[in-house]
């Protein structure tokens, strides 16, 4: 090799002119500590990309049985786990030219190749699809590949980009394949987590979703404050209608039915009171049932403990649904909130309208407070 490097060096200084010689620049590159040579064997890649860069941990393997001057052939097979957690192992035919190291040489520079170029096709399927323009180098315990993919998105199914290759023994690589079915039986456990949990979360979420499609196409208590504010109000303006030119100096001096019709006010105001207490009530269950799931999908094994509505890398395929979920769950908890409505503004019309109908038949020991007397003023 060393006799080789020199004579082909020789004719290249020759070829160049006197001129250039100040300027040539010679490269060599860093000498093998051994031959390397391309002979019939296994050669493995027990770890590539696990759990880094949003890649599966995979395992390549190619087993060369025929080494024919520069032509070899033999196959290759890469060992990962599916998205459940099964381990794959997939194989193909290959086969390889390898080429010779020597001297490159372009304007004004001379660069010493010390390593062999290798050129590999697959010739059958599954991997054929999956790794195309394979190319590499031998190393010192074996060599690099390289490929191109028709998809560069990572994810369970995806194989990386390239693996570097050792010499290893059957045993060796036997070991590696026993790691994979551990690693898978791990995985699996995980998956079966998450899927539990994530219809656990969708069975909630169903219900959910129902029962308050029910609940907004009739609100239970809608309109109901507002409906019995009315009516108090018209019988206080009967009241008032009564007592008009007739200011009694106590409640025992009123008109005949005066005092039925401020009690009736009363009344009223417990009842508003009663389906005010219900509403707050059941507002309060339909938003606990929503904050509920929302913790459920937030604890999730299926998503991220940063974001709701992010997954956990590599989750279970049963995990896509949580993935919308939380947001579907908030956005019903505001229309919930939406529709039973807000029950101060009612309770607060009632209590103006009990001051009213008893300040008038005491307007010596009640007084009308400042914040009723714009609302009572449009009646």
């Amino acid at each position: 090799m060393k006799s080789l490097v020199r004579r082909l060096l020789a004719v290249l200084l020759l070829a160049l002119p006197l001129s250039c010689l100040s300027q040539v620049r010679i490269y060599l590159g860093a000498p093998p500590p051994k031959p390397m040579t391309l002979v019939p064997g296994l050669y493995a890649n027990a770890g590539q990309g696990a759990m880094a860069g949003g890649q599966e941990p995979r395992a390549f393997a190619v087993r060369i049985t025929r080494v024919d001057g520069d032509q070899f052939s033999g196959t290759l097979e890469v060992v990962r786990l599916d998205e459940n957690g099964a381990l794959v192992r997939l194989s193909s035919k290959l086969t390889g030219t390898m080429g010779n190291a020597g001297i490159a040489a372009t304007p004004g520079k001379i660069v010493i190749n010390s390593t062999a170029p290798l050129t590999v096709q697959l010739q059958d399927e599954p991997l054929r699809s999956s790794m195309t323009e394979m190319t590499g180098n031998m190393r010192a315990d074996g060599f690099r590949l390289s490929w191109k993919t028709p998809d560069r998105q990572m994810g369970a199914d995806k194989l990386g980009t390239f693996a570097a290759l050792v010499t290893a023994s059957e045993d060796e690589y036997g070991q590696v394949i026993d790691r994979y079915r551990e690693m898978a039986a791990d995985k699996a456990q995980l998956m079966a987590f998450q899927a539990s949990s994530a219809d656990l979360v969708e069975r909630e979420l169903k219900a959910y979703m129902q029962e308050t499609d029910q609940l907004l196409e009739a609100p239970p208590v809608a309109g109901s404050q507002d409906d019995v504010v009315a009516k108090a109000a018209a019988l206080y303006k009967k009241e008032r209608a009564l007592l008009e030119g007739h200011p009694p100096s106590d409640e025992e001096a009123a008109p005949k039915g005066a005092r039925l019709m401020a009690m009736q006010i009363d009344a009223y105001w417990s009842q508003v009171a009663y389906i005010n207490a219900r509403q707050r009530e059941v507002s309060r269950y339909w938003l606990g049932r929503g904050a509920s799931i929302s913790q459920l999908i937030w604890y999730s094994p299926c998503v991220s403990g940063t974001l709701p509505t992010s997954l956990e890398y590599a989750a279970s395929p049963a995990c896509g649904g949580l993935a919308t979920a939380y947001d579907t769950v908030q956005r019903r908890m505001r229309e919930v909130s939406s529709a039973l409505g807000n029950a101060t503004a009612a309770e607060t019309s009632m209590e103006c309208l009990w001051h009213a109908a008893h300040q008038a038949l005491r307007p010596a020991v009640l007084a009308i407070p400042d914040y009723c007397k714009r609302s009572l003023a449009t009646l």
